[in-house]
């Protein structure tokens, strides 16, 4: 990617044909005035010149700003685009890994101590789901796991119920359904989660 200016002070640059340009007016005006500089023509020729150097160059500078600031939205939206190209293949990965999950959850730890068959079974669940983690995490997908007792952020959170539960205090999370994501900072699937409300 090309690199742009970013000077802190944020002033734009002007172009080099634009100051060129600026320059070849300013030197017809001072040409103009070394040439008639005591005739009272001259002088109102010169004001108006100067008028419309003034006019010329905020004209050029605006272009300049306007210019600066495209460069810095495209930049943006390309760099958007690297990012969350892929949210879409993510997405429809995640029932995949919901379900690996689950699966993983439902097998009784004690069970697995006796059948060794099952412990084997465990274990390929948990090497499973860690491989997809990590290249998830290269990636930049993060699991949005809440605990239950966390408390409720609307930010990151969708309450598919509210229960009464005296042990825990209004606002707080009951239970989580499911899991949410969010890629490289922007939430793609909010974690459902029931809420107390007392």
């Amino acid at each position: 990617m090309t690199e742009h200016n970013t000077d802190k002070t944020n002033e734009p640059t002007m172009d080099p044909a634009m100051a060129e340009h600026l320059a070849e007016v300013s030197e017809k005006i001072s040409h103009t005035a070394r040439l008639g500089g005591k005739k009272n023509d001259s002088a109102k020729i010169i004001e108006k010149q100067q008028e419309e150097l003034v006019q010329l160059k905020d004209s050029l500078l605006r272009l300049a700003a306007d210019k600066e600031n495209i460069i810095k939205r495209m930049d943006k939206q390309i760099s958007d685009a690297s990012k969350y190209s892929i949210s879409s293949f993510l997405k429809d990965l995640l029932p995949a890994i919901d379900n690996l999950y689950r699966a993983s959850g439902s097998i009784n730890q004690t069970a697995t101590q006796d059948d060794s068959s099952l412990k084997t079974l465990h274990d390929g669940l948990e090497i499973t789901i860690n491989d997809f983690t990590k290249i998830f995490e290269k990636h930049g997908l993060i699991r949005v796991d809440p605990k239950p007792g966390d408390d409720f952020d609307h930010n990151f959170h969708q309450a598919v119920a509210t229960v009464v539960d005296n042990n825990i205090e209004s606002g707080k999370i009951v239970a989580v359904m499911q899991a949410g994501y969010e890629l490289s900072g922007r939430l793609i699937r909010a974690a459902m989660v029931t809420v107390a409300k007392n």
